[in-house]
């Protein structure tokens, strides 16, 4: 019995390829002869980072407009 993962292995996200998500190993790279590895963590964008892109594209917008 396999549990599934929440999100794809490292490789297919890497490859931005589908992916079957099973713990012990998904199919892309079972196929592959890879081990799948679930190590990767997704980026979060915080309030900071998102004001910084609000202000960069005002920023532009004022000097090439």
């Amino acid at each position: 019995m396999f549990v599934t993962a929440r999100r794809p292995c490292d490789e297919c996200r890497r490859q931005k390829k589908g992916c079957s998500k099973d713990d012990g190993g998904c199919v892309a790279c079972k196929v592959k002869g890879m081990a799948s590895s679930f190590h990767s963590s997704p980026k979060r964008r915080t309030e900071t980072h998102i004001l910084e892109r609000v202000q960069t594209v005002c920023i532009y917008t004022f000097l090439f407009t």
